[in-house]
């Protein structure tokens, strides 16, 4: 009997130690107020009109993407994303409303460089998963690939910084600022950068280090 214990308890400690770190839903780290403001204000109006909706609208695309094994990949080039969140909008008043939002973060001529396109649909790319999923994984690449994405000179990096405002006040703060330059040259994926930096994140936040980055305010 001491001996299945034993094997029971050794399988269970296995299987702990293989699962992949940051998989879990955390509501700990608020991510809404990372987005650009159009998402911020169409995620505000479907939880205003029916927050029973939004939940299982969330709820749809963590069980989608969950069959698909997204959970644990960087959606480098991918606005897969996007289109899944208006296919699950379709039919709603709110159709199309994440093709319109994302279309409202710049103005309609850095739509046309694609330089610019391809950053600000990659980084959106990452922040919409990172908010449905609420997994540390998502959090931490999402903001990460963030500070890469924005770092440098040039057009469409001037415009990630000025697309993502809240993002970019996280960017500004020193103890991030020194993280991404200790690790500027290393994967964006690693779990071990990413472990690390979301235990920099919490640390911020129980600090009130971030208290500065807060959802926008809505007219109802």
């Amino acid at each position: 009997m001491r001996l299945l214990l034993f094997f029971l308890l050794a399988l269970i400690s296995l299987s702990a130690e293989q699962r992949p770190w940051g998989q879990d839903y955390d509501p700990s780290f608020p991510v809404l107020r990372f987005m650009p403001h159009p998402l911020q204000k169409l995620i505000h109006k479907i939880e205003k009109h029916n927050a029973t909706f939004l939940a299982t609208l969330l709820h749809e695309v963590r069980t989608d993407w969950q069959q698909k094994d997204h959970l644990l990949e960087a959606l480098y080039t991918d606005d897969t994303s996007l289109y899944n969140l208006d296919n699950k909008l379709k039919g709603t008043r709110w159709s199309n409303g994440i093709q319109h939002s994302v279309i409202a973060t710049m103005p309609l001529d850095d739509w046309n460089d694609e330089v610019t396109d391809m950053k600000i649909r990659t980084i959106l790319s990452d922040m919409i998963p990172a908010y449905f999923f609420h997994t540390k994984y998502l959090i931490s690449y999402a903001l990460f690939h963030y500070m890469h994405m924005r770092d440098g000179l040039g057009h469409a990096r001037k415009m990630v910084r000025k697309t993502l405002p809240n993002c970019e006040k996280l960017a500004k703060v020193s103890e991030v600022f020194k993280f991404y330059k200790t690790h500027r040259g290393e994967d964006p994926t690693s779990l071990r950068v990413l472990k690390d930096f979301m235990s920099l994140l919490k640390w911020l936040e129980l600090g009130n280090r971030l208290q500065h980055i807060k959802e926008d305010v809505f007219a109802d």
